[in-house]
């Protein structure tokens, strides 16, 4: 398969033991920036608000999230910070599909990535339900 058709069916491959397991990761990890930019949208009255939630929140997790490094070459108590950060998880599992290399079990990076998403967009349900800070 290749990385064009990959990414149209929105899946991306683990390999191993020479078979390709499709985990839909993408879908997954696009439900999860859904969900937290509507608790951003709900919460946020201006665009400072917006931005801070990007730089102070987002940035930090996505450099920690091993995207330049393999957390196994990292000391104590970065590796297990690096661990703790569920965007870990989610590269993780992309990294593993398109070059085959990953640190993690695919399936813990699908079961993380998956757990984050319930979580976000049960919370955005919950506050789009309440009505909070919406206008009629």
């Amino acid at each position: 398969m290749s990385p064009r058709e990959a990414f149209s069916t929105s899946a991306v491959l683990h390999r191993a033991c020479g078979e390709e397991t499709p985990i839909p990761v993408s879908p997954i990890s696009c439900a999860t920036e859904y969900s937290e930019s509507k608790i951003t949208g709900i919460w946020a009255e201006t665009f400072d608000q917006h931005s801070f939630v990007a730089s102070i929140l987002i940035a930090p997790l996505a450099v920690l999230g091993g995207v330049f490094y393999a957390a196994r070459t990292l000391d104590e108590p970065w590796q297990t910070l690096t661990r703790l950060d569920p965007i870990y998880y989610l590269v993780d599992a992309t990294r593993g599909g398109l070059t085959g290399f990953h640190e993690s079990p695919p399936w813990a990076s699908l079961a993380v990535t998956a757990l984050v998403a319930l979580g976000a967009f049960a919370a955005a349900t919950v506050l789009l339900a309440r009505g909070w800070r919406l206008k009629p």
